[in-house]
């Protein structure tokens, strides 16, 4: 799933249905049902997450619930991506020679 847009306490992410590929849906979600406060940090656009449904049992009893879930992804800086292009042109150069 990926945020979209946020207005006020919610956002509006695009779902992915993994069964479907086409299935185009979007939903709006309140800022509270982020499951790790400090994830709300991540909520901007193209945030990806996982929204987790389903039964929590607790002592016998059972609950519906539902958790979002942010992905955290490495910050890569001007250098990482300098280094990585020129192993890119590296690779790229061995596997054309073969």
């Amino acid at each position: 799933m990926t945020f979209v847009d946020g207005v006020a306490n919610s956002f509006v992410a695009n779902l992915i249905n993994l069964e479907d590929a086409d299935d185009k849906l979007k939903a709006e979600f309140d800022l509270d049902d982020v499951y790790y406060k400090s994830d709300l940090e991540l909520v901007r656009e193209g945030a990806l997450f996982i929204w987790l449904i389903g039964k929590e049992f607790k002592l016998g009893t059972a609950t519906n619930v539902a958790k979002l879930i942010f992905r955290r992804t490495p910050i890569v800086n001007e250098k990482d991506m300098q280094e990585a292009k020129k192993n890119a042109k590296i690779w790229a150069e061995f596997f054309n020679g073969l």
